[in-house]
């Protein structure tokens, strides 16, 4: 009975709040992500099953199963990040699929009813979100913007940061600023520096030519890209676990489109 209780708090968005009851604090106590890396985990996957069954050879099933589990993931996270990004990957996916007629009525189909069935059946869902694109910190993206500034001064203003930036790991001590910063390109660049920007330019200029070695459709870079625009809502170097979701990307810009997934995206 307290599972099912954890799971009804989920749904009403104390995930989000922080406030949690004894049940959720029951059904979650195992897990230590906040709600901004459960969307970034969640966005990551969502987009990587975007490039195809086929493409994995996944049983059907086990893939259909990953697909909702990995969307009720990003509802209860109740990320306006998450929101965004997803609809702009399932633009991309329809755009990479624009050849194929079917897929695209399909997939306009079921977003559309799980949108309905939210609205319907999900009314106290559906009220969370709503109140989540109305709070008076919209504008400043929950406050990100005014963090974004405060790092960005702090490290024009102190010539010392420029070479090897402030450190990964004690940097708001470093700063002396309570808050930690919520973008991905600045961590690195404040963090680490021009060695640091230099060295992971470098990374991934070597990792491009030594094993992205042939043309892929876009289908492929789905993934590459929503999560680099997430990243910048969220942390990149630290805390470390934020930077495993680019493995599996790295691993997709690898492969090689199956011979009927890649006639199905010109057919």
């Amino acid at each position: 009975m307290g599972t099912l209780y954890g799971f009804e708090d989920l749904f009403l968005g104390t995930l989000r709040s922080g406030v949690r009851s004894n049940a959720e604090q029951q059904l979650v106590g195992q897990f230590d992500l906040n709600a901004n890396s459960m969307a970034f985990y969640s966005i990551t996957a969502l987009s990587c099953l975007m490039v195809g069954r086929r493409t994995y050879s996944m049983n059907r099933a086990v893939y259909l199963l990953s697909m909702v589990l990995s969307i009720v993931v990003g509802i209860i996270s109740f990320s306006r990040t998450w929101i965004l990004v997803s609809v702009l990957a399932f633009i991309l996916y329809i755009i990479s699929k624009r050849n194929n007629i079917k897929t695209i009525i399909l997939t306009i189909l079921i977003l559309g009813s799980l949108v309905y069935a939210i609205l319907i059946y999900f009314n106290d869902l559906a009220e969370v979100f709503i109140g989540r694109f109305t709070l008076d910190n919209m504008d400043t993206g929950g406050g990100r913007t005014d963090i974004f500034r405060v790092y960005h001064n702090i490290f024009i203003n102190n010539p010392k940061f420029y070479i090897g930036g402030t450190g990964v790991v004690h940097y708001t001590e470093v700063v002396g600023y309570p808050l930690a910063m919520h973008s991905g390109f600045q961590q690195l660049y404040v963090c680490c520096g021009m060695i640091g920007i230099f060295i992971f330019l470098i990374s991934a200029l070597y990792y491009k030519i030594r094993f992205v070695t042939k043309k892929l459709p876009l289908l492929f870079y789905i993934p590459l890209i929503t999560c680099l625009i997430f990243d910048q809502s969220i942390q990149f170097l630290n805390p470390y676990y934020l930077m495993f979701p680019f493995i599996p990307i790295a691993y997709i810009l690898q492969l090689k489109p199956s011979d009927n997934e890649h006639n199905r995206n010109n057919t």
